[in-house]
């Protein structure tokens, strides 16, 4: 019997369902999750810079979508340079500007709008320097890519994207090299930083560039200089003699195609050589006028000589001077701005909030001032002042500098640090994410060190080296951090000095002095003496333990390099079995004890403690940042890798024993800090995205099925 016409058209109707169904199984992809409306959108600036792993292959989870933006500092604006035609380039550490993703390079054009280029996010504060030759945009800095185009510390923007320049700066013997800053005399665009070669050729750390040629010049005994200024067709730079310490600096000036030594006053005098002006027709340099350091003036060199300048109170760790097209001449230190008139410097005193000037500029007789500001109630990265009136241009902000992270039930908790030059001090700050904000439980401006440690999923420490107070006048080494954000004392004593690990599921503290001695573990709140501190074991070593066997290492780091002693608990004494050098530039030394081993990075390598000596279980083709243990289940390394061994994970990658994983949707920079447990992974870095999920430098991940690779297929029934 044939099909009547109405059961016809069901039967293809229901073939064409199928067929759809079947072509999105086949060329489904991940849904993209919307944007907090508290994230800025920059949908057409983003571009996560690291590919997706498929399933299988990869860790997946679910990112907490909530967190955002939300954890975020300031930006700092380091550098700004202007076009002939009123275009201004700003350059520094921020990673938004004005809502805009941009990643540390911007500019704003003649009819008021910010261009960004594309960076990566861990890209931003790699671009130090800029300059306009010939009207085109050339940066320099300490990058090795930009947008994505593998370069060598120099590039130019073609209009469209960054081109090489050359073969770029390097060192003759694989160091680090870097451009400090570009600049234009006479034609020639300037290259001046820390290099030896450059375009293949070996050189100082200076040279000149013009028709796509070297122009080389003079000899002069010059390692790396730190800054250059030009007036008429005079340069001068301060620079760092070859085979000196950072402090063997000196003054050159070039001038008639030869080097000039300026003459030193005195040896009692205190100059700062990371600073050179051009105003006035001649060169300033600061230097200190009093022994406390306090008092300083400019001096001011015109013809053959230095010249003392005016005295000021200016403090010379931040400086910056600028001269506009009318003569009138300002300078700034970190918080104040001046003006020079014909017998003393005058504070100005502008109508906004000023924390700090990073740097300034000007630009037909209006004067920029780059820093953190607050104006007319609201925050501000650079202002505009025209002798009258200020006017906001922009407002950045960037990932925060987590230095310690850990997380209980979803909820990452992070320890937030920014060092000032100023007094070497810390002001550290710790967070946890509750009620859908980050609230701030402590804050230290102090040079000890602090550590979130946390043990499982639900339970939390915040560990110090010394004694502190948190929310009470009792001061201990040791403070659990509650589900409500509030602190409790696990242990009811404190040491003099005490170092804490993560066993497992247990902590570990090495605690001298005090009340409270020798080596204990804490296991779901029950406290247990392990062993003694005599003998052997130090003030710092970090006690680790696998397999029911104790070990204490004590790395004494000096440049990168920790010569490493391994120690043994044999039950009733510590027994010194190895002496390893480890090369590792961290903050700490990366070790765990995992399966009956120890663990630990060396340089580029996953090394394997055999007892006596180390072995390499992995190589990673950048140097990774962070190792971490969960329990004996995984090994978590973060960095700003991309593979391990042949193996593509991204800058996160996890181990079983056999096989690495990386991210099923990854994190678009560098990591640097890691928490895992069995039900969440909590990292922090040098990131703005993690997959298509904005989350500025922190990211809660929740194991299991993506979510956003869930699909549903409804099928409509056919009914007769």
């Amino acid at each position: 019997m044939l099909p009547t016409r109405s059961s016809f058209w069901r039967m293809l109707l229901l073939f064409v369902i199928l067929q759809l169904a079947i072509l999105g199984l086949m060329r489904r992809s991940p849904v993209v999750a919307a944007q907090s409306p508290a994230v800025p959108s920059a949908s057409h600036h983003f571009n996560s810079g690291m590919r997706p792993i498929p399933n299988g292959q990869s860790i997946t989870g679910t990112w907490d979508s909530e967190l955002a933006n939300k954890l975020n500092i300031p930006g700092t604006i380091t550098d700004l340079v202007f076009a002939d035609d009123g275009r201004l380039t700003i350059m520094g550490e921020f990673n938004y500007l004005n809502g805009q993703f941009v990643n540390g390079l911007a500019t704003l054009n003649q009819q008021g709008v910010w261009q960004s280029y594309g960076l990566h996010a861990q890209e931003s504060g790699t671009v130090a320097t800029a300059a306009y030759y010939h009207n085109q945009l050339y940066v320099g800095g300490r990058f090795k890519h930009l947008a994505g185009t593998p370069l060598n510390g120099i590039a130019r923007w073609n209009g469209t994207s960054f081109e090489q320049v050359g073969t770029g700066v390097s060192y003759e013997h694989g160091g680090p090299a870097g451009i400090n800053q570009l600049g234009v005399m006479s034609d020639t665009l300037y290259l001046a930083g820390n290099f030896n070669y450059f375009n293949n050729q070996l050189t100082q750390g200076i040279l000149g560039w013009r028709n796509q040629q070297v122009i080389n010049l003079p000899s002069h005994p010059i390692a790396e200089v730190r800054q250059m200024a030009f007036v008429d067709n005079r340069m001068m730079i301060t620079h760092v003699y070859p085979g000196k310490e950072q402090y063997s600096l000196s003054y050159a000036l070039l001038q008639n195609n030869e080097w000039i030594n300026p003459p030193w006053l005195g040896p009692t005098q205190r100059y700062n050589f990371d600073w050179i002006f051009a105003g006035n027709n001649g060169f300033y340099r600061p230097m200190y006028a009093d022994s406390n350091r306090t008092i300083s003036q400019l001096q001011f060199w015109q013809t053959d000589d230095w010249t003392n300048g005016i005295t000021t109170s200016l403090n010379l760790n931040y400086m910056s001077l600028t001269q506009l097209a009318n003569q009138q001449m300002y300078v700034s230190d970190s918080q104040q701005l001046y003006q020079l008139t014909s017998d003393a410097w005058q504070l100005v005193n502008l109508p906004m909030q000023i924390r700090q000037i990073k740097t300034l500029a000007n630009h037909n007789n209006i004067l920029y001032l780059a820093g953190d500001f607050t104006l007319n109630g609201e925050p501000s990265s650079l202002v505009r002042w025209d002798g009258t009136q200020l006017e906001s241009l922009a407002t950045t902000i960037r990932y925060a500098n987590v230095a310690s992270l850990g997380g209980q039930q979803g909820r990452p908790i992070a320890l937030t640090s920014d060092f000032n030059p100023l007094t070497s001090w810390s002001d550290q700050k710790l967070f946890s994410w509750h009620n859908q904000s980050w609230q701030p439980l402590l804050r230290k401006i102090t040079r000890s060190s602090f550590e979130v440690l946390s043990v499982d999923d639900q339970t939390s420490y915040f560990a110090a080296e010394r004694a502190i107070t948190t929310t009470t006048s009792i001061a201990r080494n040791l403070w659990q951090i509650q589900p409500d954000v509030s602190f409790s004392d696990p242990l009811s004593q404190s040491a003099t000095i005490s170092t804490w690990s993560i066993s497992g599921t247990q902590l570990l503290g090495n605690l001298y002095g005090g009340s409270l001695e020798g080596v204990i573990k804490l296991d779901q709140g029950n406290m247990s003496n392990l062993a003694h501190n005599g003998g052997s074991l130090g003030w710092f070593d970090k006690v680790l333990m696998t397999d029911n066997q104790l070990y204490a290492v004590e790395p004494s780091g000096e440049r990168g390099y920790w010569h490493t002693y391994f120690k043994r608990w044999n039950g009733t004494s510590w027994q010194q079995i190895a002496i390893l050098g480890i090369a590792d530039s961290q903050k700490s030394l990366q070790i765990v004890g995992w399966r009956g081993s120890l663990y630990f990075l060396n340089h580029d390598k996953l090394c394997r403690f055999n007892g006596t000596d180390c072995q390499v279980v992995a190589t990673f083709d950048q140097v990774p940042n962070v190792l971490v243990a969960d329990d004996d289940t995984f090994l978590y390394v973060g960095g700003p890798f991309e593979h391990v061994d042949n193996v593509a994970t991204g800058t996160l990658a996890r181990w079983d024993g056999t096989t690495w994983q990386g991210l099923n949707q990854p994190a678009n920079g560098e990591i640097t800090q890691i928490s895992a447990n069995d039900q969440h992974l909590y990292i922090a870095g040098k990131f703005t995205h993690v997959g298509a999920t904005p989350s500025l430098g922190v990211a809660a991940l929740r194991f299991g099925p993506s979510e956003v690779e869930t699909y549903l297929f409804y099928l409509p029934q056919v009914v007769r």
